[in-house]
C-alpha cells in the first residue's frame, strides 16, 4: 500500500524530532494526514534527498578535479627536480673531462 511504501521511505530519513518518527511508525500520522498531504510530504523528502545527492556528487567531482590538478603539479615539480639533477650531473661530468 501507499502507507507501507511511505513508511519504508521515511524509515531511512532523519526526522527533526523523535515524536514525528514515532507518529510515522505507529501509523497515527496517517490517520491525521490527508492523502494529498502525505504525497506532498513524500515529495518534499524526496526532493531533499535528491538535493543532498546532487551536492555530494558535485563535491566528489570537485575533489576529483582537485586531486588531478595536485597530482599534475606534483609530477611537474618532481620532473623539474629530476631534470635539474641530471643537468648538474651532466655539467659536472663535462667539467671533469
Amino acid at each position: 500500500s501507499v502507507f507501507k511504501d511511505l513508511y519504508i521511505a521515511l524509515s531511512n530519513v532523519s526526522f527533526p524530532c523523535p515524536t514525528f518518527k514515532n507518529a510515522v511508525s505507529n501509523n497515527s500520522l496517517y490517520v491525521s494526514l490527508k492523502p494529498l498531504n502525505i504525497i506532498l510530504l513524500f515529495e518534499s523528502i524526496l526532493s531533499e534527498q535528491a538535493s543532498r545527492r546532487t551536492a555530494m556528487e558535485n563535491a566528489t567531482d570537485n575533489a576529483s578535479e582537485l586531486e588531478d590538478k595536485l597530482r599534475l603539479d606534483f609530477n611537474k615539480s618532481r620532473q623539474a627536480s629530476i631534470t635539474q639533477e641530471i643537468t648538474e650531473i651532466s655539467s659536472a661530468a663535462n667539467a671533469s673531462r
